[in-house]
């Protein structure tokens, strides 16, 4: 018989219970199958491992010999599991932020973390808000907020100007609109709290009324406002950086020459799970350091 892993965590078990009964509550087998398992063991070693006598067992001189070298085997087993399991940790990283962000901008320049940092394993979760992010247990969140309410742990990705922004099947001439043509537009609105409000502050700039939100489309999730903007049905308003890559490739073009700057952006936080994770801090050091390298 081959000396199987099994038996010896059988014989450990039997010799630190004293009791094949509470082995076998230990390993979740019945008390015959412990017996077994330590007759076997004891024919392969040709040798005794316990004195079989009521009210509990006993190790012999050899049982004891070989407890001691199990467990210290264990124990060095354990402390090989955990070792590899902290250097895992060490390398693995889970990023939280908005569908929004992760769609418009982040997506397109995660390889560039990749090629940097490959040993890196990223795990990207995405909500379609970025309020609350910090309860899910994440080692870095990337959210939309205004740069007076970030802190010591938090990086600038980029802070922006609100711009809007239109599909070319929906003016397809180049011409930008001008203000009060802007308002006269079938606009969309996208119902977060913080953002709720650009299109009055918008046209506040150039002393107009802003249209109410009920005259337009309104949409509570980034990226089905996002597709509507790319299908033609309305003039969207957003972030200039955030929506770069769609005024690259001409899918969106701006819709008028207004501009509304503002202390918001998105901002790249460390939690109290990712602030002991060197993966954590490399990877806020690359990302906040996109935007500072283009310009």
């Amino acid at each position: 018989m081959d000396l199987s892993l099994n038996a010896i965590r059988t014989f450990e078990a039997a010799a630190r219970h004293l009791s094949f009964a509470r082995a076998a509550r230990d390993l979740g087998v019945q008390p015959p199958a412990v017996s077994r398992k330590v007759a076997e063991l004891e024919h392969h070693l040709e040798v005794s491992l316990f004195v079989r006598s009521k009210p509990r067992l006993s190790l012999t001189w050899q049982g004891e010999a070989l407890f001691q070298s199990v467990q210290g085997g264990l124990e060095q087993i354990r402390q090989g599991c955990n070792a590899v399991r902290r250097q895992s940790d060490q390398t693995s990283l889970r990023v939280i932020t908005s569908i929004g962000m992760a769609q418009c901008w982040l997506l397109a320049r995660l390889n560039g973390f990749y090629r940097q940092h490959p040993e890196v394993d990223l795990q990207l979760t995405t909500r379609d808000s970025t309020a609350n992010l910090d309860i899910l247990g994440a080692d870095i969140t990337i959210t939309f907020d205004d740069e007076d309410k970030t802190s010591k742990n938090s990086s600038c990705i980029f802070c922006d100007d609100i711009i809007p922004v239109s599909s070319p099947k929906l003016l397809p001439k180049k011409r930008m609109l001008t203000s009060s043509e802007l308002a006269g537009q079938h606009l969309l609105h996208y119902l977060e709290p913080m953002q709720l409000n650009d299109w009055r502050l918008l046209f506040n700039t150039v002393g107009l009324e802003a249209p109410p939100v009920g005259r337009g489309s309104s949409f509570n999730s980034y990226a089905v406002y996002l597709q509507a903007s790319l299908n033609g049905d309305g003039i969207a308003i957003g972030s200039e950086h955030l929506l770069e890559d769609y005024l690259k490739n001409g899918s969106l073009r701006r819709a008028a020459d207004l501009r509304l700057e503002t202390r918001r952006g998105y901002f790249c936080h460390l939690t109290p799970e990712g602030l002991d994770k060197p993966a954590a801090h490399q990877f806020r050091e690359w990302i906040c350091s996109l935007i500072q390298t283009k310009t």
